[in-house]
């Protein structure tokens, strides 16, 4: 994905935007966006990442105490305890309100369903019976994993033999004991955890995500166990998933992470900031501006880029404008115009 970097004449100035800074008077980070892409994981990263939860009564109440002199009188220590509590918030107003209010938090295109594929299997409760003695199981409600393991492919749903869980998870609705195709509606959102990943360097990881993927993607019923049985013989989960690699055309796209996306980690991502050493920076003018926060007196005039220092500095060297770009653009035009012609 394509990013910006713009000359800079000191090697600890931060991207930034002259109006957006003077308007809030404090130090701001500017990052252009070159993309729909770069705009839409923006924005899936700001809207599902969650808050640091504040500490429970407990932990903040012991913290307190063994920040205190233990000839402080205990009034000391509720009053600290009240003014954490205070400052702690887990919730917005906008997020209490709309609670309050009865308001939805969010409204989206798509339907969310959640696929737990991890083993035992904990089902729902059904309604006990204060009949029943103590010895009894309690009886539980089936899932949707239990009905698809369990359908009738040969009276009841026959067209289903070849439908995988994931397939039935996202495009499918259960009435009157089957499952029923969901022809006009967008297919579901699957949020699928546990959150296996390939690391093969972890057998008991890597095996478990390798029998998730098989049981999104490979038809089966009864016990899901039969899919890692090849000609009779059990191979094992990893082995199974080899096989279907090399006999298999290709599945859907699942939630799962993939083996190619480990390869990645190396790789900063776009809007994280790499930990950095702490280096001892000259306070500048610059500095001094940011460390003035955003409760200053508005500043009519501004140096902030006009300096001797930005003065003198050569901008223009080896730089191309956007006017050198469009004339660029238009001889490539030209000469694309040219080509056809003589191929024509």
């Amino acid at each position: 994905m394509p990013k910006i970097f713009p000359k800079r004449n000191d090697p600890y100035l931060n991207l930034h935007n002259v109006t957006q800074i003077l308007g809030w008077q404090a130090n701001v980070d500017f990052s252009p966006l070159t993309s729909i892409k770069g705009v839409l994981s923006y924005i899936a990263k700001y809207c599902s990442k969650t808050e640091k939860k504040s500490e429970d009564y407990h932990q903040i109440f012991n913290t307190i105490l063994t920040s205190l002199d233990v000839e402080a009188p205990s009034r000391v220590v509720y009053q600290k305890l009240l003014s954490s509590l205070i400052i702690e918030r887990d919730w917005s107003a906008q997020e209490c309100c709309h609670l309050l209010l009865g308001c939805p938090l969010h409204k989206t295109s798509r339907q969310f369903r959640s696929l737990n594929l991890s083993w035992p299997r904990f089902n729902a409760f059904q309604s006990l019976d204060p009949l029943m003695n103590n010895d009894d199981l309690a009886p539980t409600e089936m899932n949707w994993i239990d009905r698809y393991e369990w359908r009738n492919i040969q009276d009841v749903n026959p067209e289903l033999a070849d439908v995988s869980l994931l397939q039935i998870f996202r495009r499918y609705n259960f009435r009157n004991g089957k499952f029923v195709l969901r022809p006009r509606a967008k297919p579901r959102v699957v949020i699928v955890w546990p959150g296996y990943i390939p690391d093969k360097s972890d057998p008991a990881m890597y095996e478990n995500w390798c029998h998730a993927k098989l049981q999104l993607h490979h038809p089966y019923t009864g016990d899901v166990e039969t899919l890692q049985w090849i000609d009779g013989e059990d191979i094992g989960w990893a082995a199974a998933y080899a096989n279907c690699l090399s006999t298999c055309g290709g599945h859907d796209d699942d939630p799962l992470a993939n083996e190619e996306d480990l390869d990645d980690d190396d790789e900063d991502e776009e809007f994280e900031e790499p930990e950095e050493e702490e280096i001892p920076r000259e306070m500048r003018d610059w500095h001094e501006l940011a460390n003035r926060g955003p409760m200053t007196q508005f500043i009519q005039h501004s140096r902030l880029g006009r300096h001797d220092l930005d003065r003198d500095f050569d901008w223009h060297h080896n730089y191309m404008t956007f006017e050198d770009i469009r004339h660029q653009e238009a001889g490539l035009r030209t000469n694309r115009r040219h080509r056809e012609v003589i191929s024509h």
